[in-house]
């Protein structure tokens, strides 16, 4: 006798292939595998924009550190500077001290990464103002004609009395470590 609920049963109720398991274990690792992947990749993307964020931290800091020391400038305020990678990139500003006005150095340590500050007068010792400095690059606006404007830039201040510098352009490079980035 045939009855009609045998060929009912359920698909399930004789149990998977193994086909059927080794099948559903690979989909399973694959997605597995693809969501580790996306969250590898977000670690990723975010370490490199908290290093960004670091850098322009580091480098507005550089920027206020400098520009608070020279705001304070008097005198002829640029006195000479040079920006040859040879001889050294140096700068040399009048600004005003606890005596006056005083001739400071400003001189970029390429050894050391770092840009070192020293008083003129008495020839004192350099001390440190900004570490982790890859290099320094000074440019000199110059206006040789004496119109106001600027007419070429050079990398060493002029020592002609004709020409009046009217800008001086600084350019740092940070350092980055190379352990922070994958």
């Amino acid at each position: 006798m045939y009855h009609f609920d045998q060929w009912r049963k359920p698909f399930f109720s004789s149990g998977h292939t193994l086909l059927e398991l080794m099948i559903s274990l690979a989909l399973g690792l694959a997605l597995i595998a693809g969501l580790l992947t996306y969250m590898d990749h977000l670690q990723r993307h975010k370490r490199m924009i908290n290093n960004q964020l670091s850098l322009q931290v580091a480098a507005d800091l550089s920027l206020t550190v400098l520009l608070q020391d020279w705001r304070q400038s008097c005198g002829n305020a640029l006195l000479a500077g040079q920006s040859n990678l040879k001889t050294g990139v140096w700068l040399q500003v009048e600004r005003q001290g606890k005596e006056g006005c005083q001739g400071y150095e400003y001189r970029f340590f390429a050894d050391q990464q770092s840009i070192k500050r020293r008083r003129l007068t008495n020839r004192s010792r350099y001390s440190p103002l900004l570490a982790d400095i890859n290099s320094m690059l000074l440019r000199f606006g110059v206006d040789s004609d004496d119109d106001c404007q600027l007419d070429r830039w050079l990398a060493t201040m002029p020592a002609h009395d004709k020409w009046q510098v009217r800008q001086a352009q600084v350019t740092l490079q940070l350092q980055t470590w190379s352990g922070n980035w994958r």
